[in-house]
């Protein structure tokens, strides 16, 4: 066994006695810090949070069976054992929110909610079309393996920023005691205004993109949609 011009394992066999998966002798950490925040006066209510994620792992563990878990991972090696950033990881998400109630009609509120997002970009890899450093085809060939001189999930993909909507119409119910509501909710009404807006783009699975591959748009997270309904409770 030696190494390749492109620093890649050069196994001296295909017929390698064993691949495994199972613990790791290698240690990864994680560190986390979210803060928050929260006022609320006269009908009127905001929040504001922030969470930090730094965290790392060495198998991400994306699947259900063994197999599927060994080769869904970017490597320089099959067999490498090497904590990297996880798939898993955002480093940064701020959330707020402002919230409206007030009595427009004696006794029934009239409420709005607002929810803002952001969220920084999912980790990935950059990998190498058609590799064939390690002999073993077609189960860890092609494009998992990455790019030489590159690390697991180095790279972060596009950041994504929505706004959420809400209105609601307390009214009276049919009898007393009753309560009823009508409700207006636009799920990612940025795209509503704008189709380049709250589009949730991503690296396909497992986490690697070849050079000059487009990210994929992640269509039920990036269109808008909007719901009314009635509510009424006995």
């Amino acid at each position: 066994m030696g190494i390749t011009s492109d620093n890649y394992t050069d196994y001296d066999s295909v017929r390698e006695a064993a691949f495994v998966l199972t613990n790791s002798d290698v240690e990864s950490e994680s560190y986390a810090m979210s803060l928050g925040m929260a006022k609320k006066w006269d009908g009127h209510g905001i929040t504001l949070g922030y969470a930090y994620t730094d965290a790392n792992d060495v198998q991400p563990m994306t699947s259900s069976v063994a197999f599927s878990n060994y080769v869904n991972r970017a490597f320089n090696d099959p067999q490498e054992q090497v904590s990297s950033r996880s798939d898993y990881n955002i480093e940064h998400r701020v959330t707020a929110s402002y919230s409206f109630e007030k009595e427009f009609l004696a006794d029934y509120a009239s409420k709005a909610f607002v929810f803002f997002q952001n969220s920084s970009g999912v980790p990935y890899s950059r990998t190498v079309s058609g590799n064939s450093a390690f002999n073993y085809t077609p189960y860890l060939e092609g494009n998992n393996v990455l790019v030489p001189g590159t690390l697991r999930n180095e790279f972060t993909g596009p950041s994504w920023t929505k706004v959420d909507v809400k209105f609601t119409q307390e009214l009276p119910g049919l009898r007393d005691g009753d309560t009823s509501s009508v409700f207006l909710v636009i799920d990612n009404i940025t795209n509503m205004f704008n189709d380049e807006w709250g589009v949730l783009e991503q690296p396909s699975f497992p986490r690697g993109l070849l050079e000059g591959q487009d990210f994929t748009t992640v269509n039920d997270a990036s269109a808008y949609e909007v719901r009314v309904g009635f509510d009424y409770d006995f």
